[in-house]
């Protein structure tokens, strides 16, 4: 089993995605957007991500994560989020 970066993200991910942030409400929204991003989040909102990378366990879509700036060795990560049905499997550990 293997965890894979893509830089981007598809209209459809961006789709599901919208729906795992939209259906947890407006704390889980904020919880990994911030309070920048107004709730509710559609694809319009996610086209404006900037650095944004698309997390896939073999070849299922299972998150996103952003990349905020690089400081020699160092990635400062923003914003990260996992398939709210696959939490708590390692998944978010190994995409790290």
């Amino acid at each position: 089993m293997e965890i894979k970066l893509l830089e981007g993200i598809s209209e459809l991910n961006s789709s599901m995605l919208c729906e795992w942030s939209n259906t947890k409400g407006e704390a889980f929204h904020e919880q990994w957007l911030g309070n920048k991003i107004a709730y509710p989040l559609d694809n319009n909102k996610i086209k404006e991500l900037e650095n944004l990378f698309s997390i896939f366990y073999d070849d299922e879509f299972i998150g996103v994560i952003q990349k905020v700036r690089v400081d020699g060795d160092n990635v400062h990560i923003g914003r990260f989020v996992i398939n709210p049905q696959k939490t708590g499997l390692g998944l978010g550990k190994k995409a790290l």
